[in-house]
């Protein structure tokens, strides 16, 4: 069967989740094609000329609105089968009684769609897929709904194919000629942060599935190796949610790619997992930037709504020892929290500054589906629950409710300002100014251009890994 599998246009992002599904379906024999458009009519296009037989696409919170969309011209123009996949149908499965929709997929669903399109291409219809909620043909207005139970994940990483890289990386040139490429080293996250998807997992899967889920360091070696062959690599982005959570497989692991692949490295850590011996084995072994939670610089909403309780003394003897061993930090950090003051707010940025970040990344708290925290605020009124008023991007507006509409608009705008307050005192010291002024399009301007210097110098090294 011809599958494609479609994507927003991007010049940058590798969407791993869908090649590891395309890498599952190649092995059952399909045959699979990459898309990536900036409108329905150009996707359509594609779709046509290459005589697709089904789609699929792979929907986060704010970006399936956009899909929907699309979903329904495909259907009014070629009328064929549209597959939904990705975190947002997993928590919002009530997605699939949109009429474009045929079926969605929930959670890791390497089987599952390769289970869902041997039944189809069988007609073996009615009967249940696990992991898949999918219609049965038949009058479009009057289709039955079978629901499958949830599958629980791959448990050993190993036995997956490599994802289809060769998809992305083969179509569009320059994206396999740039020298920063991600790897998947492990899935899920020990740890239960209530703004994170991989919270919303663990509760979806339940407790016999492991909260981590680790490859063997040889296997990634050898998957990081290929790419480094293939397509070249200068920087390897370890894109796991916490590369420290098992010191010892992590050790191997950096170890083996300082040794037997010779590139510097990204990784994510937390700021409890760094004490002085972890930062110098991260140097050591060639880590070139970690990025590093701090999220806010008030203890007791990093605690009690976050769920991150972890000391300011401690997030800045973190930073503090990374320095110290040569390794740059990129903090991530959260605005527009539930609860949040104007000072809390400012608290982060001060945080930010004490633990001189190489780059300070501010994003607009969302409630994504499934997540605790958007439970907590739709229950406490912070937040009405439509998911369709979550925008695609964490960098434009916050979705919650404020009694008082003037923080909203100064958090929004210190969210543009906030990596340019923490490099530059200048801007920390008239930054209550600033943010009373309306000037969105300088101070998006003044975003994006330190984003590409800060962010792309500091911790991408954009001219050094092209």
């Amino acid at each position: 069967m011809r599958l494609a599998l479609a994507s927003y246009a991007s010049s940058k992002v590798v969407p791993l989740g869908m090649l590891y599904l395309a890498s599952a379906l190649r092995r059952a024999g399909h045959e699979v094609q990459w898309h990536e458009a900036s409108s329905a009519s150009e996707l359509i296009r594609g779709l046509r000329e290459r005589h697709a037989q089904v789609v699929g696409f792979g929907a986060s919170t704010g970006m399936h609105t956009l899909y929907l969309d699309w979903a329904r011209r495909i259907r009014d123009e070629l009328g064929i089968p549209i597959l939904f996949g990705g975190p947002h149908p997993t928590f919002v499965p009530d997605m699939v009684h949109h009429a474009a929709v045929d079926a969605i997929f929930i959670g890791e669903s390497e089987k599952s769609i390769v289970e869902y399109l041997d039944m189809a291409s069988e007609g073996r219809w009615g009967t249940p897929v696990s992991g898949v909620w999918y219609k049965q043909p038949g009058d479009q207005k009057n289709r039955e709904l079978i629901k499958g139970p949830v599958r629980a994940p791959p448990l050993e990483l190993d036995t997956l194919p490599w994802p289809a890289l060769d998809l992305v990386y083969d179509r569009y040139p320059a994206r396999g000629r740039y020298g920063v490429k991600p790897f998947m080293a492990s899935r899920g996250c020990a740890y239960r942060c209530t703004y994170c998807a991989n919270a919303a997992y663990l509760s979806l899967y339940g407790r016999e599935v492991p909260a981590l889920r680790l490859r063997s360091p040889a296997r990634v070696i050898d998957e990081i190796r290929w790419v480094k062959r293939t397509w070249g690599l200068r920087l390897a982005w370890l894109a796991d949610a916490s590369l420290l959570t098992e010191p010892q497989w992590a050790a191997e692991l950096v170890s083996r790619i300082r040794a037997d692949v010779r590139v510097p490295f990204f990784c994510k850590v937390r700021p409890d997992h760094i004490d002085g011996a972890a930062a110098k084995m991260l140097g050591q072994a060639g880590c070139f930037a970690v990025g590093l939670g701090v999220e806010s610089g008030d203890p007791a909403i990093r605690r009690r709504v976050l769920g991150r309780p972890i000391a300011d003394e401690t997030i800045e003897r973190a930073c503090h020892l990374l320095h110290e061993a040569g390794v740059r930090v990129l903090t991530f950090n959260m605005l527009g929290i539930p609860t949040e003051s104007w000072e809390s707010a400012l608290a982060t940025l001060d945080l930010n500054i004490r633990c001189r970040a190489d780059y300070a990344e501010a994003m607009l708290l969302q409630p994504y589906p499934g997540t605790p925290i958007a439970t907590w605020a739709k229950r406490k009124g912070h937040y009405d629950g439509n998911h369709d008023h979550i925008d695609y991007s964490y960098l434009s507006v916050s979705p919650f409710h404020y009694q008082d509409e003037s923080l909203r608009d100064r958090l929004e705008r210190l969210q543009q300002l906030f990596a340019l307050a923490v490099e530059f005192p200048e801007v920390r010291r008239v930054l209550p100014r600033l943010v009373e002024r309306r000037s969105k399009r300088l101070y998006d301007a003044l975003f994006r251009v330190w984003y590409h210097v800060g962010f792309g110098t500091r911790v991408h090294a954009l001219g050094r890994w092209r």
